[in-house]
């Protein structure tokens, strides 16, 4: 059944869905959370009330309790995320080796790992603080971080010149860069087709409901 939210509670709604789905907790309880929040939000609009007059509580806190009762991400999920934006940052690079030639910066290497540390951290705990803000100081507040977090990584590369100009470095050459150049080509397609799979998937779970 298609629910019509009104404007407030379509932005409530997106939200809430949002902070229960980056917390810290396994995804398919999240997501069926946030199926229940969805039901929860569209009967207090059909009583004619706002979900804080009708369920006694605001939004927030509501979430937190419902997060303090699903089972968390174990240490196995949370590392695959740290893992999947270190690759994020390195496979460009690799990818450079379908031309038979690929010299990979041990520094980089080091770089891009606490980059990706820092950046997902940052803007995870940045993002579920400011779910509940309205959408311009979300914006901007999402804007700055992630501005800061590319200017520490740009100068920390460019440091590089400057601190280990000779390296440390690996080469490869041949049959090895053109594995690991297809290595990177092959994540790059998979990351978006994963991200355009997600999306498809999403759009067909709302359209059946």
């Amino acid at each position: 059944m298609e629910r019509n939210f009104n404007a407030a509670n379509q932005e409530l709604l997106n939200n809430m869905k949002f902070y229960i789905l980056s917390g810290p907790v396994q995804e398919t309880a999240a997501r069926k959370a946030a199926e229940e929040l969805e039901e929860k939000l569209w009967i207090a609009q059909q009583a004619g009330k706002t979900f804080e007059a009708y369920y006694g509580m605001n939004p927030k806190r509501y979430c937190d309790d419902l997060l303090s009762l699903l089972p968390k991400r174990t240490m196995r999920e949370r590392l695959r995320l740290f893992i999947f934006g270190f690759l994020f940052l390195v496979q460009w690079s690799i990818a450079d080796g379908i031309r038979g030639t690929l010299t990979v910066s041990l520094y980089d290497l080091g770089v891009s790992l606490g980059a990706a540390v820092l950046t997902i951290s940052t803007i995870w705990v940045l993002m579920r603080r400011t779910a509940f803000w309205s959408k311009k100081a979300f914006f901007w507040s999402l804007f700055f971080s992630l501005a800061g977090a590319c200017c520490i990584y740009v100068g920390l590369m460019r440091s590089e010149e400057l601190l280990f100009p000779a390296g440390p470095r690996i080469e490869f050459n041949g049959v090895p860069a053109y594995v690991l150049g297809a290595i990177g080509i092959t994540l790059i397609i998979v990351c978006l087709y994963w991200s355009i799979f997600r999306l498809k998937k999403d759009s067909q779970r709302r359209a059946k409901r």
